[in-house]
Order: C-alpha cells, then sequence, then structure tokens
C-alpha cells in the first residue's frame, strides 16, 4: 500500500510539472505525506517514544488537508474558504499531537481527528455542489460522498473500541478492517481524481487548440467552427446572422515605434473592450490573427450590428491609448459590418461583405464603422 501510495504522489506530481494542472500539486504532496504515515505505522518504526506516534499522525491530517484543499482547488473557491479549512487543519493537529500524550484518550483524539475529516469533505462537498455540469464532477462528487460514508461506518466502531480500551490495545481486528476500508476508499478516490486530472489535462490542450494564447479569445479555428455551425443554424430558422471584422488601425506603426511588448499590450487591452461589448450569451469575439479581429452575432440584424460595432469602436477610442502616427492621436479602430439571412447564399459571401466594409471604413479615415451595402 505504500508502493501504490508513493507512485500516486509521484504521478501527481509529475501531471502539475508537465501539464501545470495546479491541483494535482495538492494531491501529489497529500499522497506522499499518506505514504510517509502508512511507512511510519509499520513494525519497524515503531519505538517507545512519543515521536514515531505524532509523527505519523500529523502526516495523516497534512494528507487529508492536501487532498481536500486539491479536490476544492479544481473547482475554484474564496479564499476565506482556505483560511477556515487552514486554521482547522491547523488546530486539530495540534490537539491531536497534544492528545497523544495520554493513551487512555485515543478514542478523544480518533473523535476529533473523524470531525475534521467531516468538516474537511463537507466543504467540499458543498462547493462541488454548485459545479455538477461534466460527468466527471458528478463521479467525484459520488465518490467523495461514498468516501464519508464509509469514513463514518469505520470510524465508529475504531472509537468505540478504544473508549472500551481505557487506554490498552484495540482488538487488532477493528484495527485492520480500518485500514482495509481506508486503503480501498483513498484507492477509489485517487482513480477517480485522477480521471479528473486526464479530463483536465485533455481540456487543456483542446483550449490551447482554439484560445488565442495571448489575448485568451478564441482562434481562427474555433471561429472556423462556429460560423459553419450559426451559419446552418440561420438557414433552418430563417433568422439573421452579422459579422464584424476588426481592425486595429495603423498598428505596424504602433509596433513600430513603441516596441512588439507595447503591441501586445495594446491588442490584449482592445481584446478586452471586445469581450466586454459583446457579453450576450450565443456571441463569439475572436481574434483572427495579428491586429484584426472578429464577432459574429447569430439572430442579429444590420443595424443592432452596427450598433456593437460603434460601442467597441468608441471603447477603444476612449482607452486613450497614445498612438503617435495616428492622426486621432491614440489608438483606434475601423470595423466592417455585414448581415444576412442564409437563403441560397454561400456562406463566404457574409465575411467577403464585411470585410469590404472595413476596406471602404479604413478608405474613408479610419476610425469608423462601414456597413456593407447589401445586407438584408
Amino acid at each position: 500500500m505504500t508502493l501504490t501510495l508513493t507512485l500516486l504522489g509521484v504521478a501527481f506530481l509529475i501531471i502539475w510539472r508537465w501539464w501545470n494542472v495546479r491541483p494535482a500539486l495538492f494531491w501529489g504532496w497529500g499522497y506522499l505525506c499518506w505514504a510517509a504515515c502508512d511507512l511510519l505505522l509499520l513494525p519497524d518504526f515503531r519505538s517507545a517514544s512519543l515521536r514515531p506516534e505524532i509523527l505519523p499522525q500529523a502526516l495523516f491530517l497534512t494528507s487529508i488537508f492536501l487532498q481536500m484543499h486539491g479536490l476544492q482547488d479544481r473547482i475554484g473557491e474564496a479564499k476565506f474558504a482556505l483560511r477556515t479549512r487552514l486554521a482547522l487543519y491547523i488546530s486539530v493537529t495540534s490537539v491531536t499531537a497534544w492528545l497523544v500524550l495520554f493513551p487512555h484518550l485515543k478514542w478523544v483524539e480518533l473523535l476529533i481527528r473523524l470531525m475534521m475529516r467531516l468538516a474537511l469533505t463537507g466543504i467540499a462537498l458543498a462547493t462541488m455542489r454548485r459545479h455538477l455540469k461534466q460527468k466527471v464532477d458528478k463521479l467525484l462528487f459520488g465518490v467523495v460522498v461514498a468516501m464519508t460514508l464509509s469514513i463514518i461506518a469505520v470510524a465508529i466502531p475504531l472509537i468505540h473500541a478504544a473508549r472500551l480500551s481505557g487506554g490498552g490495545p484495540i482488538s487488532t481486528d477493528i484495527v485492520m478492517m480500518a485500514r482495509d476500508v481506508g486503503n480501498v476508499v483513498s484507492i477509489a478516490f485517487s482513480l477517480a481524481i485522477f480521471l479528473a486530472v486526464l479530463l483536465d489535462v485533455a481540456q487543456h490542450h483542446r483550449n490551447e487548440a482554439l484560445l488565442d494564447s495571448l489575448t485568451g479569445l478564441p482562434n481562427r479555428r474555433q471561429f472556423e467552427v462556429f460560423r459553419k455551425t450559426e451559419w446552418r443554424r440561420a438557414a433552418h430558422e430563417r433568422q439573421s446572422i452579422s459579422l464584424l471584422l476588426i481592425d486595429v488601425d495603423l498598428f505596424k506603426a504602433y509596433n513600430d515605434t513603441y516596441g512588439h511588448a507595447a503591441g501586445d499590450q495594446c491588442l490584449i487591452a482592445i481584446a478586452g473592450v471586445i469581450r466586454a461589448t459583446v457579453q450576450q450569451r450565443g456571441n463569439l469575439c475572436v481574434r483572427l490573427g495579428g491586429e484584426e479581429f472578429a464577432v459574429l452575432i447569430p439572430g442579429a440584424d444590420v443595424s443592432d450590428a452596427f450598433v456593437v460595432a460603434e460601442k467597441i469602436c468608441l471603447g477603444v477610442r476612449t482607452m486613450s491609448l497614445p498612438h503617435e502616427n495616428n492622426p486621432h492621436g491614440v489608438v483606434t479602430v475601423s470595423i466592417g459590418v455585414a448581415a444576412v439571412v442564409p437563403i441560397n447564399n454561400d456562406e463566404r459571401t457574409l465575411f467577403e461583405a464585411a470585410d469590404t466594409a472595413l476596406y471602404s471604413a479604413k478608405s474613408h479615415g479610419r476610425n469608423r464603422v462601414e456597413e456593407a451595402i447589401w445586407s438584408v
């Protein structure tokens, strides 16, 4: 069992190091602490001193704390929850270490440990219950519930036996049963969170393939998939679909004057304006590449899309990022707008119309929005 826990700890640390899945860091150290605790409980490590008794208790409680922290870190939580859990862990560890000095209070020590575990898993379950959108999250929730019930079922007879023993040795059968159940529960939990980590890694790679690394917006690949899907839906429902093509005015001159680092920050700021403006569900804003962005708005006609484009244009100008090569003195954007009900129309015509409108906006002085003439 010690070897299994060690391998799990190392595996999670490797996953954290290679794929930056942060919860794996806490799970890795948690399982290594559990393995060290299991190792210190072997007969070869026992002695008459209190040190081997206190250390396994501290390592075990640390492992529980790290596992639950990793579970909630994966979902996301408020900082006060971490502080509450940390205070609980420190206080329980201190009290447990002190109770080791009094063998006749072994049952109190076990009771406090049980209460800590129930508190930690209870906090985790309360957080997880609000994040059950994916199947793996539901699986994890069920595993933690089963783990909690198993802990209670095993701890009660163990606490009762420790109370009856009055500080003497507890029945070997009960201790072995508790350890066996604990091992089974730990392996089941580890397999569940290992599956969750692998799915998180897969999702991370999917996001890397579909997101622009600089701005965090979807990239052109995701745009093409979304455009085809929404085009078919609009054609089926006889609804309009609108496209905005956005280009940063004189961006090459901006890069040459202020440097590429400033250029990157400029693109990030513009992406933030676009994201904040186009925040309704069902819309998609992307970075097509370089200084060009696009916004696809299903269900919007050209007048609705024009209003959105004007807001983006004004929002970028209002940032007042200095641009000495721009006649307006600040960073601005030009936007081409097109909209169509896709009946007997090729989906490429929407992009071509918006591109033509964008070219018109740039040729008429930039920092403006132009609408495609044939938009319906």
